[in-house]
């Protein structure tokens, strides 16, 4: 996630990423990952423009995050903040 996060319009305020839980989906094959995106400002869309960053650097690679083999499908990605 950093190189993802390194490499975006982000990258100034970027921090860290925590992931902090791996769960199968319930409703479909696939999986649930839940992590806190440290930013170093408070950022009124920073649900917003971390969801942005993701679904960019997915579309720029083909679904395939940085340094790494998963796929992603990028119409089932939901982003809380």
């Amino acid at each position: 996630m950093d190189e993802m996060f390194l490499e975006s319009p982000l990258a100034k305020i970027y921090n860290l990423t925590q992931v902090y839980e791996f769960s199968d989906s319930q409703t479909k094959a696939g999986v649930i990952i839940k992590c806190r995106i440290a930013l170093n400002i408070v950022l009124l869309t920073a649900a917003q423009e971390v969801g942005l960053t993701f679904i960019n650097a997915l579309e720029r690679r083909h679904g395939r995050l940085p340094a790494g083999n998963l796929r992603v499908d990028i119409t089932t990605i939901k982003f809380t903040g």
